[in-house]
Formats: structure tokens, C-alpha cells, sequence
């Protein structure tokens, strides 16, 4: 938006953007509250026993994340705490949470309006799949954040400005590598965002190549460290074996029939519908879901006819975005449909392009 007055019209949105991203964010860790998770995961119960135990930290997928809840035993055991199944569900749900809220200001600078951006964050946070895996032990919602993180970044940059520096880059390059090495398959989220801060922010050679060489030599290092930890490094095979351990069960491109098509659109329909989550709760939660749910598709539509057409003139002017997004599809979605196209877990990342 541009300033068209004094000092304090320039100030006046920044307060009214932080209340909104501290209530959205707060608002949504309440929701996680009381709601809680009553049927985890296998894999997170296999998690939370290999962190209890402290062995098998270092899955190659997903180098970070059990050493995560092992660190924050850690911390907690001084205080009595002896199972991890609670803090890593509290610490998905406050990534959860905050992936909101961040989703909020992304579509605050992108639309220039924050009713729509308020609407758009909530549609991405009251997906079944978002919400399950924000209340659950597993590894998808922590990346996440630090995708949205990175689009929030690039989206904040003026478009009127110059080149960015380079201080930016290596700032998309941390957050990119944090996301892959909390778990792998986000390597496809680097060409989309390097599209987008290409497009967007007329990004020269020196930022682009910055970005990706970074990013490539954190996760590289994170990779190497994790496989020494691990005693993974005896010879080049066994690193190789460890990190390429999924490609040894039988199970690559089973995907890859016409039959799983259909099903990874319905896996996709799936994560996004919010319905299902209103009946896994009990009867008083029952009723406040669909109350929440009717006052808020009836906002949506105030909004629509308010507002709407501002918002959609303003996310035509970002045409590198729709490339970036379609780049994301393809590449992840490719990865989806290969790997395991029925599973919710593999297309969250798809959420956050899906709703923008």
C-alpha cells in the first residue's frame, strides 16, 4: 500500500498488522487446545520412542526432527517430564499456529487487503489435513513454517525496489535448508521460490546463485553431520544406502498408473476439506465447529462481494507467482504421485500454493 500521508497513516497499518498476526496466530493455538489429538500416527509413536530411548535420531528423510524432541526432552526431564509424545505435539501446534499467522501477512502483502488475507490464512488453517498434522507427532508441520516463512520474505519486498541484497538470499537460503533437512522432499520447493524471487524481485545472477549454493551446501553439511552421527560414513556405499534407504523397500513408482491420478486429487480433497475434523471431536466441539464453520463461510462471502475484486486485481499483478506455483505442483505433486499419491501427509506442502 502506498503512504499517502503523514507519520502516523504510515503507522497506523503496521499496529493493525501485528494485532491481526498475533490474534490469527493465538487464535489458532487456542483451537489446536482444545481439540486436542487422541489417536496418534504409528510413525509418531515410532518417533516418540526412538526420541525417549535416544536411538535412531538421524533418519535420513527427515535429519532434524527427531533430534529436535530429543533436545527438548532434554530440557523438560529436569522438570519431570519423561515422555515426548506432549511436547512435540505442543511444538507442532505452535509451528502450526505460527505457519498462520505468517500465511496471514504473505497474503496481507500480496493482496494489499486483509480481510481477504485474514479469510485466506483460515481457510489454509481449518484444512483437515493441516489441522490433523498441527495436533499430531510427525515431521510436515515445522518445514512447513519455514516455507511460509520464505514466501512471507520475498513477498514483502517493494516491487518498485532495487535489486535485493544479498543478505536476503542467504536469509531464504537458511530457511529453505531448515525445511529440507526437516524433511527432504522440500528440495522442491527451491526452483519454485528461486522463480519467484527471480520474477518478483528481479533477482540478478550474484542472488540467485547465492540462494542455491547456500541452500545446497547447509543441507550438504546438515547431511554429512547427521550420517557421521549416525555411523553412516564408512564408506561411500553405506552413506549412499542410508540416504537413499526408501529406494530399498519396494515401493518406488507405484504410483505411476493411471489409476493414481484420481486418487491423488482425492488425497489433495482430502487435506483441504475442513468437515471432516468437526466430527472427530466431541458433541460440544461438534457444535462449535459447524457454528465457526457457518460464521465463517459467511464472512467469506461478505467479503466476496466487498472486497473481492480488489484482491484479485492485486494478484494479477503477480504473475511470477502463479509460475512459482505451478512449478511447486509439479515438482512436489510429481514426487506425490510417485511416492505414495493416497497418503494426506505428502501433499500439505501443496496446501500453502493450493490456498494462495
Amino acid at each position: 500500500m502506498k503512504d499517502l500521508g503523514g507519520g502516523e497513516a504510515t503507522r497506523q497499518p503496521v499496529r493493525a498488522v501485528d494485532a491481526l498476526f498475533v490474534g490469527i496466530t493465538g487464535g489458532a493455538l487456542l483451537l489446536f487446545g482444545l481439540f486436542p489429538n487422541r489417536d496418534f500416527l504409528g510413525d509418531g509413536l515410532l518417533y516418540a520412542y526412538d526420541v525417549e530411548r535416544g536411538q535412531g535420531l538421524f533418519h535420513p528423510h527427515h535429519v532434524l526432527y527427531n533430534p529436535t524432541g530429543y533436545l527438548l526432552l532434554a530440557l523438560l526431564r529436569p522438570l519431570g517430564v519423561s515422555r515426548v509424545l506432549g511436547p512435540l505435539t505442543l511444538l507442532n501446534s505452535v509451528a502450526g499456529a505460527l505457519a498462520i499467522g505468517f500465511f496471514y501477512l504473505l497474503l496481507k502483502h500480496l493482496t494489499g487487503e486483509r480481510g481477504w488475507a485474514a479469510g485466506g490464512a483460515a481457510l489454509f488453517g481449518l484444512s483437515f489435513g493441516w489441522w490433523l498434522y498441527a495436533i499430531s507427532v510427525e515431521t510436515y508441520t515445522i518445514p512447513i513454517l519455514f516455507l511460509v516463512v520464505a514466501l512471507y520474505l520475498v513477498a514483502r519486498w517493494p516491487l518498485s525496489s532495487a535489486e535485493p541484497p544479498l543478505s536476503l538470499a542467504w536469509q531464504l537460503a537458511v530457511l529453505s535448508a531448515l525445511a529440507c533437512l526437516y524433511h527432504q522432499s522440500h528440495i522442491f520447493f527451491v526452483p519454485g521460490l528461486a522463480l519467484w524471487a527471480w520474477g518478483r524481485l528481479r533477482a540478478g545472477r550474484g542472488f540467485l546463485l547465492t540462494y542455491l549454493v547456500v541452500t545446497g551446501s547447509l543441507v550438504a553439511m546438515g547431511y554429512l553431520v547427521a550420517a557421521g552421527l549416525a555411523g553412516q560414513l564408512g564408506s561411500p556405499g553405506a552413506f549412499t544406502y542410508w540416504l537413499t534407504s526408501y529406494a530399498h523397500r519396494g515401493m518406488w513408482g507405484q504410483g505411476l498408473t493411471w489409476r493414481s491420478s484420481p486418487v491423488l486429487g482425492s488425497t489433495l480433497a482430502r487435506a483441504v476439506w475442513a468437515l471432516p475434523k468437526s466430527f472427530l471431536v466431541g458433541s460440544a466441539g461438534r457444535v462449535l465447529a459447524v457454528l465457526l464453520g457457518l460464521a465463517f463461510a459467511g464472512s467469506l462471502a461478505i467479503l466476496l462481494l466487498r472486497r473481492g475484486r480488489a484482491a484479485l486485481d492485486a494478484l494479477r499483478r503477480e504473475g511470477a507467482l502463479v509460475g512459482a506455483a505451478v512449478v511447486w505442483f509439479i515438482l512436489y505433486g510429481g514426487f506425490t504421485f510417485w511416492w505414495q499419491p493416497g497418503n494426506v501427509e505428502f501433499v500439505l506442502p501443496l496446501l500453502v500454493p493450493f490456498w494462495m
